[in-house]
């Protein structure tokens, strides 16, 4: 994602947080499966609302929604729970990114809104 006009922030192969020029910034829609991935996005294509759903309780984490321009459309609290419901009505078809952060680990995963 960006945060100005001028760097991007990506997430590398190896959890590494790699800064790169705007002008250089390739999106990609490959998603990248990791066996310690914990997190669940579902129903994927969604039209309505989205469950998100991770193995683990976490009793901080924080649960956003980009669009490919690496705006934050949609923030959520996901405190001592495992489980929440996102309404996705609002946001126009297309391609979006779910990122989880908590204290311990940060998790990315695709959705697509139709």
């Amino acid at each position: 994602f960006f945060t100005n006009t001028n760097t991007g922030y990506f997430v590398g192969n190896d959890g590494t947080i790699l800064t790169t020029p705007a002008s250089e910034f390739i999106v990609s829609t490959n998603e990248f499966v990791s066996a310690k991935s914990t997190l669940s996005v579902y129903p994927n294509p969604a039209s309505d609302k989205i469950v998100i759903e991770s193995d683990h309780i976490f009793s901080n984490a924080t649960i956003e929604v980009f669009n490919l321009n690496g705006k934050q459309v949609i923030g959520k609290i996901f405190c001592n729970q495992n489980k929440t419901v996102i309404d996705v009505k609002m946001l126009a078809p297309g391609l979006y990114i779910v990122k989880m952060s908590s204290p311990s680990q940060i998790e990315i995963k695709k959705l697509i809104v139709k």
